[in-house]
């Protein structure tokens, strides 16, 4: 089976992460992927996709007549039997472009965050998203708390397919010695308390938190900013100047080392104000990594594990939140926590799960009825 995976701009995130480490699970299952990244400008991350194995395809955003062109002589030329949407920018224009391809026998659409849409915007997405179920679209909720909010604000039933890390690799590398490593590239002491904020910089992941939690975290921290800090708010830029002087932070940028970076920290921050079900946090608990983490809906689930400590979003809190982590003896709760981690988020789960939302697509492919075809979805 043929399966074509449609992202936006292909970056080191999440779905893009899944799909890397995923390639021979996918190819031992009967599936040839493609990745589709649609988005103008580079795709930073396809050649690392291409590399592994996948056929990766960067067409225009999805947003513009000519991507949705593009999108269809893609369709033509690779003619898969099923097509994943794994982005929410016009899906419901490029799920009817799906449907009417010849060929395409079913259509999966996979929600990779809670979104909170209010007024208008929740309005039309309910509707966007009812004229893809009645084009057959199989509609997946990464997380349970995502599955939530698509029913309660959308009325959107969703399968649930929780995302995977890959579990093995950072098993592997997240070691004492390559802990050690990192801190020593980075001139820091056995004994500094290390503090790691993993991820992207944008608005949701609320990275501006943290310099304002460390005014209140009395002894001095060297924090790992990992990640692509093109799309940075003016909110967080402006928080670093504010940091107090007792604590470091070491703007790493992007960096593939993950699982070392991982093992060199004693806490990982995720301070997010909306989440799907982030990676970052899943591979610190494989890694045995303790956690402090946000007390959102979306992160709820990590409340089940031992090595998790959940935050209000106030900086007195977190940086109390803080102090406390650094101070106690995280050793049972995070091979605890490890265990059930790589378990539950292996790959091998999440694709074995996927094969049978595709099997369910597939036999949810509806007739068009020349009604739906003349329908023209909201950009």
């Amino acid at each position: 089976m043929k399966v074509l995976h449609v992202l936006s701009r292909l970056n080191r995130s999440g779905v893009e992460r899944m799909l890397e480490c995923s390639y021979r699970l996918w190819t031992s299952s009967g599936v040839e992927p493609i990745v589709v990244g649609m988005a103008d400008g580079e795709h930073p991350y396809a050649q690392t996709l291409a590399k592994r194995g996948y056929r990766v395809l960067e067409l225009p955003t999805a947003r513009s007549a000519r991507g949705l062109r593009a999108f269809r002589q893609a369709l033509a030329a690779t003619r898969p039997e099923l097509v994943h949407i794994h982005q929410e920018t016009c899906f419901d224009a490029v799920a009817l472009a799906s449907v009417s391809a010849r060929g395409v026998e079913g259509v999966v659409q996979t929600v990779e965050s809670s979104f909170g849409f209010t007024g208008s915007l929740r309005v039309r997405r309910a509707m966007r998203a009812a004229f893809s179920r009645r084009l057959g679209v199989v509609w997946v909720a990464c997380g349970r708390e995502v599955a939530a909010t698509e029913w309660s604000r959308f009325r959107n039933r969703t399968v649930v397919v929780e995302n995977w890390a890959d579990v093995d690799s950072i098993t592997a590398g997240a070691t004492a010695e390559a802990g050690y490593r990192v801190r020593e590239e980075l001139g820091l002491k056995p004994e500094a308390r290390v503090l790691g904020l993993i991820g992207n910089c944008d608005e949701p992941k609320n990275h501006e938190l943290i310099p304002q939690a460390l005014r209140h975290v009395a002894a001095p921290a060297h924090l790992l900013h990992v990640g692509d800090a093109s799309g940075m708010p003016a909110a967080e830029s402006a928080s670093w100047p504010q940091l107090p002087p007792r604590h470091t932070v070491h703007h790493l940028g992007v960096r593939d080392d993950i699982a070392a970076l991982l093992a060199a920290c004693d806490l990982v921050l995720v301070p997010s104000r909306r989440e799907g079900l982030p990676l970052v946090p899943i591979e610190a608990l494989c890694a045995g990594v303790p956690l402090v983490a946000a007390d959102i809906p979306a992160l709820k689930w990590l409340s089940s594990f031992p090595a998790v400590s959940l935050s209000e979003a106030d900086a007195d809190a977190w940086g109390s939140a803080i102090e406390a982590a650094l101070i106690r003896d995280w050793t049972a709760e995070t091979n605890l926590s490890a265990g059930t981690a790589r378990s539950r988020f292996s790959p091998k789960r999440g694709v074995s799960e996927y094969m049978a939302v595709y099997q369910r697509a597939l036999r949810r492919a509806p007739a068009l009825s020349p009604r739906v075809l003349t329908h023209t979805p909201s950009p």
